[in-house]
């Protein structure tokens, strides 16, 4: 799309929006995908090497317990940015009566299933369930991580006339 004659200088975003326009009414900002690319970043950054050292020292049931918790801790979060960048989104956004609202009733399935997935890891690795715990405190570190680093571009700068 980039480069294409007529195309305005927008870029490659899914929606024919430039990457410095705000998401439609309704759709998650911009930096809502910088943010989730941190936070993938830094939880792959600090999972891969606490999964290499319980490895060497716990052993390959201790591994995948770390790794899986990871796995898991990063989804939740991930579940738990979305809804927040959503809701930010939309007190920042004029209500548009057109669009659908969000239904809140899908909401306890998505934790139902995280709850479901914890349940199965934790059965499945009965011995080993502080590598859940220890998989999801590194996912859980990757997420202050990159919220702390961006934290500063989503806050309004002192002195901006802001609402």
């Amino acid at each position: 799309m980039t480069g294409e004659p007529g195309d305005g200088g927008r870029s490659g975003a899914p929606d024919g929006r430039s990457d410095s326009e705000p998401a439609a009414a309704g759709g998650l900002p911009v930096s809502w995908d910088l943010w989730r690319r941190r936070v993938y970043l830094w939880t792959l950054t600090l999972l891969a090497p606490g999964v290499l050292l319980t490895w060497l020292i716990w052993g390959e049931l201790a591994a995948i317990s770390v790794l899986l918790g990871g796995g898991l801790g990063l989804f939740n979060l991930q579940l738990l940015g979305g809804a927040v960048f959503r809701m930010v989104g939309s007190l920042a956004a004029e209500p548009d009566p057109s669009q659908p609202r969000a239904s809140p009733a899908a909401a306890p399935f998505r934790w139902l299933g995280t709850a479901l997935a914890t349940a199965a890891i934790l059965w499945y690795m009965a011995g080993q369930p502080e590598g859940l715990a220890a998989g999801f405190t590194l996912a859980l570190l990757g997420f202050i991580v990159a919220a702390t680093q961006t934290s500063g571009e989503l806050s309004p700068k002192p002195g901006s006339d802001q609402d």
